[in-house]
């Protein structure tokens, strides 16, 4: 049975990007180093191997509409071995714990409507799973130039390299 927090736990809030730690920094730089013309950068501008350091804990979600929803189109190695889930191909909501789904949904969703990169402080709080970590969330625009891309990045407190461990079935 998943040991699962408190009904009122409250999973993630919104924190200042200014905040944020040099890696984390690192890679909003590098995002806004890669914006047109007072737009978003396009999926197709970012490099990996100019971000090697972070792809592990790198997640790409495609925005669809009617109804709204998050479809991984990339889910970060280190990622999907801390959760024992790959969810790439999937909706964000197919993620476990359904509530901790719920809010990552709500985070998502608040980055669209702010439509500007936005930090959160996640607590993590599931099974064996407890720790804080900080995700960053940055707007890509598709091949048209519209806006229907979300570039995630986790670092976990507690850790040199902001990994995260693996999941441990015990």
């Amino acid at each position: 049975m998943e040991d699962s927090p408190p009904e009122d736990h409250n999973w993630s809030e919104a924190v200042d990007i200014g905040e944020a730690p040099d890696p984390v920094q690192a890679l909003l730089d590098y995002w806004k180093s890669k914006c047109r013309d007072g737009g978003f950068p396009a999926k197709a501008d970012i490099q990996p191997w100019e971000i090697s350091r972070f792809l592990g804990r790198i997640c790409i979600l495609e925005i669809t509409s009617d109804p709204m929803d998050f479809i991984y189109r990339l889910d970060g190695t280190n990622i999907a071995s801390a959760t024992n889930e790959n969810l790439t191909g999937q909706s964000i909501l197919n993620a476990e714990p359904t509530d901790f789904a719920r809010s990552a949904f709500n985070d998502l969703k608040a980055t669209v409507d702010r439509a500007e990169p936005t930090l959160w402080l996640v607590r993590m709080r599931a099974r064996n799973r407890k720790y804080d970590y900080l995700r960053l969330v940055l707007p890509l625009a598709g091949a048209q130039g519209q806006f229907n891309y979300l570039l995630t990045y986790s670092h976990r407190f507690g850790a040199r390299d902001g990994n995260f461990p693996d999941y441990d079935l015990n």
